[in-house]
C-alpha cells in the first residue's frame, strides 16, 4: 500500500510496518486505496466500521493486481459515511506469497 488519496502522502509499508502510521483523517468519503504488490495477487481490503454501536459492519474490497504489480481499490460512493471511523485490513496473496500491511484506522470527517 503505497497511498490513499484525500489524505496526503502517508508512509504506509509491509517492509517496515513499524515507521506506519496508524490513523488517518479525510473528508474524501469514496477514497482510493492504491499500491505496489506481486503481480498477479489478489488485493483484499477490509473497512470495518468501529463507530456503529448495534453491531459491526465490515465491507470487503478485492481487485486483482497488475502484471506491472499495481494495484488501485475505489471505494464506491455511498459506502463510507461522515463522522464514521473504520478499521482497515489490507492483504495481498496468490499461491503461498503473502503480505498485509498493520492495520490501521480511516476516520471520515
Amino acid at each position: 500500500l503505497s497511498n490513499i488519496s484525500g489524505v496526503g502522502n502517508p508512509h504506509l509499508s509491509s517492509f517496515i510496518p513499524f515507521t506506519m502510521q496508524n490513523a488517518f483523517i479525510t473528508s474524501n468519503t469514496h477514497p482510493t486505496f492504491s499500491g505496489i504488490t506481486y503481480a498477479g495477487s489478489t488485493v483484499t481490503l477490509n473497512l470495518t466500521d468501529t463507530t456503529n454501536t448495534s453491531g459491526t459492519t465490515t465491507k470487503t474490497y478485492t481487485v486483482i493486481a497488475t502484471p506491472n504489480s499495481r494495484y488501485t481499490l475505489s471505494i464506491p460512493k455511498g459506502d463510507l459515511h461522515p463522522g464514521t471511523t473504520y478499521m482497515a485490513e489490507l492483504s495481498s496473496q496468490r499461491d503461498n506469497k503473502y503480505t498485509e500491511v498493520p492495520g490501521f484506522t480511516v476516520r471520515i470527517r
